[in-house]
């Protein structure tokens, strides 16, 4: 995952976690827990994230995480979620104050 996130591009990076968070939802779920995986590892080792896509990001998935049928891929996105804001707690500052609360 380190490598992925120091050699690709931020725009590749960006398509990348946006195309992972569409398999977040897959009906098999080997597809959705490999993908949940992905994203935490992601999220995790991309540290340089900036502001103004922590958000977005967050946004997205908080749309995923109601449509996601399978428990613990919504326990690993959770996880993700949680990493995202304990290292951008501005940006999810700001994604709480302008719509509704994650997952609700």
């Amino acid at each position: 995952m380190e490598l992925i996130c120091q050699s690709l591009p931020r725009c590749q990076l960006d398509n990348l976690l946006l195309m992972v968070c569409g398999s977040l939802s897959d009906q098999h779920p080997s597809c959705a827990w490999v993908a949940s995986l992905l994203l935490e590892n992601l999220y995790l080792q991309d540290r340089k994230q900036p502001q103004d896509r922590v958000s977005e990001i967050l946004h997205v998935l908080g749309l995923h995480l109601e449509i996601i049928p399978h428990q613990e891929v919504k326990r690993c996105v959770r996880r993700g979620i949680t990493a995202l804001t304990l290292q951008h707690s501005a940006a999810a500052m700001s994604q709480l104050q302008l719509c509704r609360p994650l997952g609700d």
